[in-house]
C-alpha cells in the first residue's frame, strides 16, 4: 500500500497501521462471497476502515491477501494438531475438537486444515476434526 499501489494511491489510511485493526470476521466475510456479491462485502469492509478510493482490482487483490493469510493460518493450525498426533502415536485413529471463530464462520477454513492435515500426516491417516461447541469455556480436548 505505500508504494500507492491500490487504492488509487490514497496516502493515509490510519486503521492500517494499527495492529489487530484488520479482524478475522473481515477474512471471513471477504472470502465468503462471490463475484459481485464479494466486491460489495470488500468494499464496506474497506469503506468501514477509512478507505474511499477502491477498484474492482483492489478488492480481488485484497481477496487474494486473505486467502494466502486464512490459508497460512490453517495449515499452522494443522501443524500443530500433527504434531501432538503425532507425538502422542495416534495417527491411525484421532478426533481433535476445534473451536474458534475462523473454524465456525470462515468459508475455507476447516477445508484448508483438513487439507493441511494431509499435507504432514502419513496418506489414510484416521485423524479427523470435529467442531466443538464453547470449547473455550471448557478446554480443548483429543477425542479419541
Amino acid at each position: 500500500h505505500s508504494l500507492g499501489l491500490l487504492f488509487k494511491g490514497q496516502a493515509e489510511i490510519p486503521k492500517f497501521q494499527v495492529p489487530w485493526e484488520f479482524l478475522s470476521k473481515y477474512l471471513s466475510d471477504i472470502e465468503s462471497g462471490t463475484g459481485d456479491e464479494s466486491l460489495v462485502a470488500t468494499r464496506q469492509i474497506l469503506s468501514d476502515m477509512g478507505v474511499t478510493a477502491v477498484s474492482d482490482d483492489d478488492c480481488r487483490v485484497l481477496r487474494r491477501a486473505c486467502a494466502a493469510v486464512s490459508t497460512r493460518a490453517a495449515h499452522l493450525a494443522a501443524a500443530g494438531i500433527s504434531t501432538i498426533v503425532e507425538k502422542i502415536e495416534r495417527t491411525d485413529r484421532c478426533s481433535v475438537a476445534v473451536d474458534g471463530s475462523l473454524y465456525k464462520l470462515h468459508p475455507q477454513f476447516a477445508t484448508r486444515m483438513a487439507a493441511g492435515l494431509d499435507m504432514l500426516l502419513p496418506a489414510g491417516h484416521g485423524v479427523v476434526m470435529q467442531e466443538a461447541t464453547d470449547g473455550s469455556g471448557r478446554g480443548a480436548a483429543l477425542v479419541t
